[in-house]
């Protein structure tokens, strides 16, 4: 499949939010580049210009978007299995990153999200 330059950010969106959380969770830019049939280089450009955010700061967001809705709705999935489901090797470094963008620790997260339900 080749695309044009100017359908990048419709394309890379498309096939994130195609993918199940297994295939995401191998997602890099080179992954999506191959998939995609541009140049790495040149789609991480073109989506920076289309939407003024790095291709890699797209998919952290994505990252920690899932890991927000599995830790909401599978309350009986462990931390560590959260982490290895988005992509995480380390479920400390995942913690670090989930804590960094949201304000608290996903156990936390997940509390308060549930209390929220109640």
């Amino acid at each position: 499949m080749h695309m044009e330059i100017s359908d990048v950010s419709n394309q890379v969106l498309e096939h994130v939010m195609k993918a199940s959380d297994e295939e995401f969770a191998k997602f890099s830019v080179g992954v999506l580049a191959y998939s995609l049939n541009i140049n790495r280089f040149k789609l991480s450009r073109q989506f920076k210009r289309q939407t003024k955010m790095t291709l890699e700061h797209f998919l952290f967001k994505e990252k920690m978007n899932r890991a927000a809705y599995l830790l909401k709705t599978s309350h009986n999935l462990p931390i560590k299995q959260v982490a290895e489901k988005i992509g995480f090797c380390s479920s400390d470094y995942f913690i670090q990153k989930f804590k960094e963008y949201f304000g608290v620790v996903p156990g936390k997260y997940r509390e308060f999200k549930a209390a929220s339900f109640l």
